[in-house]
Formats: structure tokens, sequence, C-alpha cells
């Protein structure tokens, strides 16, 4: 007689629910361990300490930059106010004789024009300018000199371009003007564009005293003129014996060249992170866009000037960020950038970089294991559903066919169990 199907009460069956709630048993509490028992959640903090100490690296290295390089005037502002010391001298004038006259302001801004070229490129920035102020009140002189390309120096000054100043200055040295030069600076829009000069001139004329550097003044966007690139500059003003100011110096950094400085795909996978270079509001919840990189910027905030926070979350230094389409959380990492000295004129102004990335490439690794995990665990699951029942039938075999037996026995006539097999 062969081998039935099991029945509800045989042993079969119940030898094959026991060894299949065992098995379901051993899966839930792996499944178990992996969705509550922490893993997800480290996997998670993981992945946002990960990007804190990508936006932490690259904020160290701006912050060395903007610090140490581009804001270090020092030597600049010293060999400038020298350069006037001894001009005043050698004419036998005072300060307040040169700004009568053109002519001598043009004549000191050659003596100077070499220290200014040095000046942009020691500290490889993008742009580097004087500006005297004298009795017109809308119309500086002075020189402004422009680099391209501040990692590649001729020595003939051919990649350089005079985008202020006298045009026999520019001869003397060999440097081409600009398509939008200008013989002098226009500050009479009190925009955007003059408060690098303004900004810090004014400071020092109300805080007279203090250190040069202490009116140093990092500005918004800027651009000198229509056609000029924008840019952000750092300035400082140049002080007579008196501690008045009389003009002003500085460099400047095109956005161009800072987009080339935050590498935007060290943030995510496939290039889908940003960086945002930006000034924080009072209430430290909305910030002013400064500079961008990488295209993600403009899926999440559009040709917004300005992000705001959503809200706080769990992860250290990490938010969540309004965007204008919230279909997808965005998460951004704020590190501030210690760039000014403290208790200095314009410390108020906390710039910071932001480093942003989608929620879904944030946390990839986690659901990546989550989906590992969870096919691993179906998988084992059906192979061991389908052994338990091979091995069931295989183990209860000799007993069924054994049953089978004895039920066919007849009692009237001599018999004997067959041997298991």
């Amino acid at each position: 007689m062969g081998l039935k199907g099991p029945r509800r009460n045989s042993i079969i069956m119940r030898l094959l629910l026991s060894m299949l709630l065992v098995l379901i048993v051993q899966t839930s509490l792996l499944a178990g361990y992996t969705w509550y028992g922490g893993t997800i959640r480290e996997l998670n903090n993981t992945s946002a300490d990960l990007l804190r100490q990508t936006v932490l690296n690259r904020k160290g290295y701006l912050e060395n930059e903007m610090f140490q390089r581009w804001s270090n005037l020092s030597n600049f502002e010293h060999d400038i106010q020298s350069a006037m010391e001894l001009y005043l001298e050698k004419k036998e004038i005072d300060l307040s004789t040169l700004k009568r006259e053109p002519s001598l302001v043009v004549e000191f801004l050659e003596e100077i024009v070499n220290e200014t070229i040095f000046s942009l490129r020691q500290r490889m920035a993008t742009g580097a300018f004087v500006v005297i102020a004298t009795e017109d009140g809308n119309e500086y002189p002075g020189i402004y000199i422009r680099d391209s390309d501040p990692l590649s120096n001729l020595a003939d000054n051919s990649d350089l371009c005079m985008e202020v100043g006298p045009v026999e200055i520019a001869k003397s040295v060999g440097i081409p003007l600009s398509f939008g030069w200008s013989p002098g600076f226009n500050i009479s829009g009190g925009d955007d564009s003059t408060a690098p000069y303004l900004k810090p001139y004014n400071a020092a004329l109300i805080n007279s005293g203090s250190r040069i550097s202490d009116f140093g003044y990092w500005s918004r966007p800027f651009k000198l003129n229509e056609y000029s690139l924008e840019a952000i500059c750092y300035s400082v003003p140049l002080l007579d014996g008196e501690g008045r100011p009389y003009g002003v110096i500085g460099i400047d950094l095109t956005l161009d060249y800072l987009r080339r400085l935050l590498n935007y795909y060290e943030i995510a996978d496939d290039n889908q992170g940003a960086y945002i270079l930006a000034i924080a509001s009072e209430t430290g919840s909305v910030f002013e866009n400064i500079v961008s990189t990488g295209p993600a910027f403009n899926k999440y905030f559009g040709d917004s000037d300005r992000i705001a926070l959503e809200r706080n979350t769990t992860h250290e230094d990490i938010f969540l960020m309004s965007t204008i389409d919230h279909s997808e959380p965005v998460y951004g990492c704020i590190q501030n950038l210690d760039i000014y000295h403290s208790n200095t004129i314009f410390d108020k102004d906390r710039w910071v970089l932001i480093g942003i990335v989608e929620e879904h490439n944030l946390f990839r690794p986690a659901r990546e294991i989550i989906l590992y995990v969870t096919v691993s665990i179906c998988v084992s699951f059906i192979v061991g559903m389908v052994g338990v029942i091979l091995a069931g039938m295989w183990f209860v075999k000799p007993i069924v066919k054994l049953v089978d037996d004895v039920r066919n026995i007849n009692p009237e006539r001599p018999w004997s169990l067959p041997k298991p097999t």
C-alpha cells in the first residue's frame, strides 16, 4: 500500500507543524533584531556621521583659505602704507594735498601697482584693488586688477586685466583693459557693488583707534559692471597716522572660482549632492545663498536666493530643509565658518557651509541592508520550509509504512513485520 497524504492529526503533520513553528520563530527573531534591534538606526547614524565629516573637511579647507590666505592682508596693507609714507615724504606734501591733486594720486597708484599684482598672485585670488578716497564723493581713483585663473601665472602679466584704473598704469605694466573698464570707482550707487569699499571705510570712520583687521569685511556677491564676473570680496581700510581712513584695499574671489573649490560630488553618489556657501540670518533658520554648486541645488531650491530650515533632526548638525518640492525630504549639514576674529565690527555676519543631500541618498546604506536582509530572510524561510517538509516526510516514511503493514496483517495467518528500510 503506497504512502498516503498526511492527515490533520497524523504524526507527519504534527512533526511538520512543530518544525515549521520553530523555523517561523527563528525567522521572526532574526527579522525583529534587524529592524528593531538598533541595526538600522546605527546604519543611519553612520551615514549621517559620514556626511557631517565630509562637510567638516570641506569647511576646514575653505575656512583655512578664507581666514589664513585671502583675508590675511597685513603684508599688502603694510606695503601700501609704507609706499604712501615714502611718497608723501618725497613730495613734501600731506595726505589732504594728495587727495586734492588727481595727478599725484595717479602717480602714487603707478608706484604701488606692482605691490598690488604681487599681493594678487601671492594670495591666489581672482582680483585685488586699492581705492583712495578723495574729495569727489561720486568717483574714487584706484586700481582693480583681475586674474581669471589664479592657478596659472604668466611673467608678462598678459593673464591679468585691469577692471579699474588709469590707462597709463595699465600700459606701464603690460596689463590689458577689461571689456567693462572704467578709470575710477563709482561709489554713488550705495548697493552691493559699493559695499566692499564703503562698509569698511565707514566702519573705520565711526570706530577710530581700532586695529585695521577689526574692520575687515567679507562682502555679498557683487559685480563691478554689467560685463564683470560676480564675486565676493574681502576688504580693509587704509588708516593714516591718526587712525582716520583714507582708502580701502582688498581682494576678490569670483563665484566661478569658488564653485571649483566646493566639490559637490563628494557629498553623495551619482553627483546628487550640493554645497551652499551662505550667510545665516539672526534667527539662524534662514540662509542667504552666496554661492551654490551641484545641479541638485536647482532641483531642491530652484532659483531662490534664500533657503530655510524646516526642523531639527536627531543627528548632530543635520537639519531637514524646506524645498520647493516636498515630495522627497532633503537634509542639510550646516557648519559655521570662523572667518572673523571675535569681537570685530562684522563678526555678526555668520557664514556657513551647507552640504545638501536627499534622504534617499543619505540613508541608502540602511535601505540596501533592509532589502538584502528581507530577501535573505524570505529565501531562507522558503528553502527552510521546503527542507522541513522533505525532511519530515523522509523521517516518518518508515513509520507510515509500518502502520500500513500492521493494518494489513491477517490475524488468522502467521505474520512477521518486515525489516525497516
